[in-house]
């Protein structure tokens, strides 16, 4: 079979092929890196491209696979990998401009190598995953492949913005307040917050102790499945079929039907939906009636002041953030831009006493949604409440208005998916995210497939130059 157009195949259509001999992975690493080379002076995604080390690995697999040795899940599969990874050979900048040279990778790293895959080099993203405009990085901002005038969403913008360009087929990112979900929306593809605590995070530059998740993001949902089931530290629960409906699920795990019967919706009755640009809101309510159509069971839900739990996350998460730079705030406070350094002030002003407080209302939010977890399947929810903001027209300091439908389950540690639900009439893709019960990835898995593939969003490229 051949493959044209390289830019729009997916992780794992590229799989098959190369393990069908169809494809060789110095022809797909030789694809992506002439397509960096054209593209990221235009988008600015990449910060470090190992060129030379790509194609010398892309040689490597392709020998292997010719002498017919086995194959790995992801043997070669180019990916790219956020820059607050540490990747034996490759700087970390963590955006910034202080970069450190580590001689051994991350736990990351290693599982993606281990597992085949062909690290191209690292992505852009926000200083110090201290944002979500993405515009605030010391090597430039990234721009939006949909309207590259946009912003890319942060922090880790620059991942989302090469998969939705077809500059590589998945990336690894990091998620503190929504840095996964809010790119993946604003760029259109998918992107998997998991379980807080199911991914390490050895090797990775923090923001948060309390709220670092890290997660997957490619174009499709069984791409950032397949990503997250190999950097995983355990397997998590198989939902059994009195969870939902046994129509959806089959013995090796919870996969879509023909319909969601059974399955348990909840729409939160406010915040969520409150505030929201027009078509966003309209492109939610067409998804959710969509579910309903398809079986699934959608009723509203009340949940307390979810204000309380914003405020409660920004304390926790400047408080650490501010604690893993105390040294440098003291003797080396250049290597910070103005924006960045005044949040980690901000956190550096908090009392142990709202630290403390905000770790009950964290505690209290927890409970809040295992309690809301026995009663539904799946939180349905915008994720972002705007379409991507044009880049000049976004100050350095907004970030918060970005992370106000996804930090919260931050807080809880609840694993969340974003999946495209539609585009703007401007053509920008809108974003959905459903929520579940910890642990419980395989039925988000299972609910944002069968949406995916009820729907053409995820096919849509975005129209800068092949």
């Amino acid at each position: 079979m051949a493959y044209p157009n390289l830019s729009e195949i997916t992780l794992l259509e590229a799989s098959i092929a190369i393990k069908g001999k169809q494809l060789s992975p110095i022809e797909l690493v030789s694809a992506c890196l002439a397509r960096i080379e054209k593209l990221n002076p235009i988008l600015n995604a990449y910060i470090t491209v190992a060129h030379d080390e790509a194609l010398s690995s892309a040689r490597s697999a392709t020998e292997e696979i010719a002498q017919g040795n086995a194959l790995k899940p992801l043997h070669g599969i180019p990916m790219g990998i956020k820059d607050v990874f540490d990747v034996a050979g490759m700087p970390t900048t963590a955006g910034s401009s202080h970069t450190t040279f580590p001689s051994i990778d991350s736990t990351i790293a290693r599982k993606l190598k281990d597992a085949g895959a062909i690290l191209l080099g690292k992505h852009n993203m926000h200083e110090w995953a201290c944002g979500a405009t993405n515009r605030e990085s010391h090597f430039g901002p990234v721009h939006n492949p949909w309207n590259v005038d946009c912003i890319s969403g942060g922090s880790s913008g620059g991942s989302a913005a090469a998969v939705a360009a077809g500059l590589d087929l998945g990336s690894i990112g990091s998620d503190t307040a929504g840095s996964i979900r809010i790119p993946a929306a604003l760029c259109g593809v998918v992107g998997l917050k998991p379980t807080f605590g199911s991914v390490s995070r050895n090797g990775m530059v923090p923001l948060s102790w309390s709220l670092d998740h890290v997660g997957t993001i490619a174009r499709t949902v069984d791409d950032v499945e397949t990503l997250f089931k190999i950097i995983a530290q355990k397997p998590t629960n198989i939902v059994e079929s009195n969870e939902i409906s046994a129509s959806i699920v089959q013995a090796d795990g919870i996969r879509c039907s023909d319909n969601l019967v059974g399955l348990r919706v909840g729409i939160p009755k406010t915040y969520f939906f409150d505030g929201l640009d027009k078509e966003v809101q309209n492109a939610l309510h067409k998804a959710i009636e969509d579910i309903t159509n398809f079986g699934a069971i959608v009723d509203e839900v009340s949940l307390p002041d979810v204000a309380e739990a914003v405020n409660a996350h920004a304390i926790i998460m400047y408080s650490d953030a501010a604690a893993y730079h105390e040294e440098s705030l003291a003797s080396n406070a250049l290597i910070f831009s103005d924006t960045v350094i005044g949040r980690l002030r901000r956190g550096q002003e908090y009392k142990a006493t709202e630290y403390s407080k905000a770790k009950q209302i964290q505690s209290s939010w927890t409970k809040c949604l295992e309690h809301l977890f026995q009663k539904i399947d799946v939180l349905i929810t915008p994720t972002t409440a705007v379409p991507a903001p044009h880049i000049i027209k976004v100050p350095n300091s907004e970030n918060r208005p970005l992370i106000l439908l996804t930090c919260l389950f931050n807080l809880t540690g609840n694993p969340a998916i974003s999946l495209p639900c539609g585009f703007t009439s401007l053509g920008l893709p809108i974003g959905m995210q459903l929520v579940a019960k910890k642990w419980y990835e395989s039925t988000l898995v299972a609910t944002a497939r069968f949406y995916e593939q009820s729907h053409p969003w995820s096919k849509q490229r975005p129209g800068i130059p092949s």
